[in-house]
């Protein structure tokens, strides 16, 4: 049992900051930006690293949730954690004035470390949608996990937004710049990690949401799979529909950005402007574009419109807007992701050798619904409430109309498959001849929407098909439980980022307490208890199995391997015997079995399935099918690239359509024209 007070622990923190080497004015550089015209962008640089004062905490890149440090541009860095006195027995080395630039240039014999060649090594990587967040917060302080599970924590800073994923698809300006600057500190730790009392061998990426999707990308990448062992992916998955897009799509979107930076003409001409501009203006014009993505130049807003323009006004339809999405994502482009990741999985059996383990929460979209919908959530404050809105006595929206406004991409914008959705999840709706309802019902029912379709089915779906690799092994949880010195309303529920408290030992850190809430005895067991399976994992590639008992099955609470028969969910959906995952909860943890089985199946087989049919009859009213219906193979991604699909759009009538209990029994006619209006 952990002993508080942990803060009083000897402080094993060392911040070492990195950048371009190209760039001499690393004091300048905020996620590899420099204020110089020559360094703004790079992709693929190397890097060089140097050390910083222990007592100064590096900065994080903007506003992010739970953070009370400071904001500034100078932010790339790594930490670690470590003992004070380090698996070689001799204390850290003292810090010296001129050994800024020498650090990455020592030449030292690492030492001969016993146990393993050294402790295992953590290497975190912070979320925040790719556009916020830092290694900083005090909730992913690495001290407690590093002194407590005897491992080395590290933890990287990494450019975000445009500066770290803005693509033109040349040399300077070629996308993944982020992800490039994670393998390059993948890439140091692994040449001195040694000096630190770290196993360079035994490695283990874990990350949670955008943290977890590089992660992910970092397994099926051939530039840094070599770099580390073992993957923990917390609530992101590279099969999700919001994880890469084309280099085509990539460079469009860029091109709408240099506008907004006042940036015109050829590639070339656009990469040498957006040199000059500082760092600030690119920030904003970020924000701007987030803005733009549903504008009436968008495929989506066009289909919107073409759905509601009889029922509301343009005025209303203006509001129409994605709770979530990327703005500035992956791209599928050499060298970091060449293909992608489905076709990786698919293909190749050499992105099968990691051990993962991976888990969601409970409630994975509710942080996001509530932050991308403020307008209902948040017009009070900082702290949500129930909109007033989406009960039926005040609602001026049907339910299915917020579904098709704000969570629904482009892809599924058709009445047929917007009403499959709301029979699937219970959404209450006018379309079902529904007239009363509560604003918890709606809340509840979107929110799992959003949750299955964006995290959980993306992420089940890429551990049933690692699952199938050679070898594998395959551990999944799902986090069920909500602290108690949380200060939101119940109907939150365990929002995603929320493991990452008790996986960081927050529970155990005073400062933590201080600063934000507390924790209850039980809840600290819980965070010893994750700690343990996350260390053990890194030890010895089992969350049951300690790094002391390699020859026997630990007396504990075991978790099991997850296992499939296959990725295309055939089987009982009741019975199968597989897919065992543990639900992380208060009192103690429990096995359980087919997480989401049934609506990840709706997400992967039934929907794209309706949507085919869809296709088809539209086609066959003027000139039947003469060929097959393709058959879905067990390669088929979650969903394709967006705008893939070409879906012609279906405009309703006045007749309604009401789903059967089996939604696909509706679509057996060789043609029909499918219709609904509520």
């Amino acid at each position: 049992m952990l002993e508080p007070p942990l803060a009083a622990l000897p402080n094993p923190n060392r911040s070492l900051k990195h950048s371009d080497s190209l760039a001499h004015a690393h004091e300048e550089i905020c996620g590899g930006i420099a204020r110089t015209a020559s360094t703004i962008f790079f992709g693929s640089q190397a890097m060089w690293f140097g050390r910083r004062n222990v007592g100064q905490q590096e900065s994080p890149m903007m506003r992010v949730w739970l953070n009370t440090t400071e904001m500034s541009e100078d932010c790339l860095y790594l930490n670690i954690w470590t003992n004070a006195i380090n698996a070689s027995g001799h204390p850290p080395v003292e810090s010296t004035p001129d050994s800024t630039f020498a650090w990455s240039k020592r030449s030292l014999k690492p030492p001969n470390f016993q146990q393993l060649n050294g402790r295992p090594v953590m290497v975190w990587i912070h979320g925040g949608n790719l556009v916020s967040g830092s290694a900083s917060l005090e909730m992913y302080n690495g001290a407690i996990l590093a002194s407590e599970m005897d491992v080395i924590v590290v933890s990287i800073q990494y450019r975000l937004g445009p500066l770290g994923f803005l693509c033109l698809g040349t040399p300077g300006i070629p996308g993944n710049q982020g992800l490039l600057d994670q393998v390059e500190a993948l890439q140091w730790i692994r040449r001195n990690i040694a000096y630190f009392g770290g196993n360079s061998e035994q490695i283990t990426l874990f990350g949670q949401g955008a943290g977890a999707l590089s992660a992910s990308l970092h397994l099926l990448s051939p530039i840094s799979s070599p770099l580390f062992q073992q993957a923990i992916l917390q609530s992101g998955s590279p099969l999700a529909w919001w994880s890469a897009e084309s280099l085509q799509s990539a460079i469009n979107k860029a091109r709408i950005f240099a506008g907004l930076s006042g940036c015109h003409g050829n590639r070339e001409e656009i990469e040498t402007c957006l040199r000059s501009a500082e760092a600030g203006s690119l920030i904003l014009n970020q924000w701007k574009m987030h803005l733009l993505r549903d504008l009436p130049s968008t495929t989506r807003f066009h289909r919107i419109a073409r759905l509601y323009n009889r029922r509301y006004n343009p005025e209303i339809l203006n509001t129409a807007g994605l709770f979530f999405n990327i703005t500035f994502k992956p791209v599928v482009t050499e060298p970091f992701l060449p293909r992608w990741p489905y076709q990786i999985i698919g293909s190749n059996s050499d992105s099968h050798r990691h051990r993962i383990l991976l888990g969601v929460n409970k409630d994975e979209s509710t942080l996001e619904l509530v932050h991308g919908l403020r307008k209902f959530f948040l017009r009070d404050g900082s702290t949500p409430k129930l909109p007033v809105e989406f009960d039926s006595g005040v609602a001026f929206m049907d339910p299915l109309d917020i579904l098709a406004f704000h969570i629904i991409d482009e892809d599924f914008l058709h009445p047929l498959l917007l009403q499959a959705t709301a029979f699937e999840y219970q959404i209450p709706t006018r379309a079902f001849h529904k007239k009363r309802w509560t604003s918890v019902e709606v809340q509840h029912s979107l929110a799992e929407v959003a949750g299955d379709y964006n995290v959980k089915c993306p992420l089940i779906e890429f551990a049933d098909a690692y699952s199938q690799g050679p070898n594998s092994q395959v551990f999944l949880y799902s986090f069920e439980h909500s602290s108690s010195g949380w200060t939101w309303p119940n109907w939150t529920g365990v929002m995603q980022g929320y493991e990452a408290e008790y996986v960081f030992g927050a529970p155990w850190n005073l400062k933590f307490e201080s600063e934000f809430y507390k924790f209850n005895d039980e809840e600290r067991q819980l965070s010893e208890t994750i700690m343990q399976y996350w260390a053990n994992f890194a030890a010895t590639g089992s969350p049951s199995l300690h790094p002391s008992e390699f020859h026997t099955r630990a007396k504990r609470f075991h978790w099991n391997n997850y296992e499939t028969q296959g990725i295309a969910f055939k089987g009982d959906l009741e019975t199968d015997a597989l897919r065992e995952y543990l639900v992380l909860q208060l009192p103690k943890p429990r096995l359980a079995r087919n997480l989401k089985r049934h609506e990840c199946l709706f997400w992967r087989e039934k929907l794209p399935m309706l949507r085919q049919r869809l296709v088809r009859n539209a086609r066959c009213q003027q000139n039947p099918p003469k060929e097959a219906e393709p058959k879905a193979t067990e390669k088929t991604p979650l969903k394709p690239p967006v705008n893939s699909w070409n879906l012609p759009l279906l405009m309703p009538t006045t007749s309604t359509t009401l789903l059967s209990n089996s939604i696909i029994s509706i679509i057996l006619p060789t043609c029909i024209l499918l219709s609904s209006t509520y």
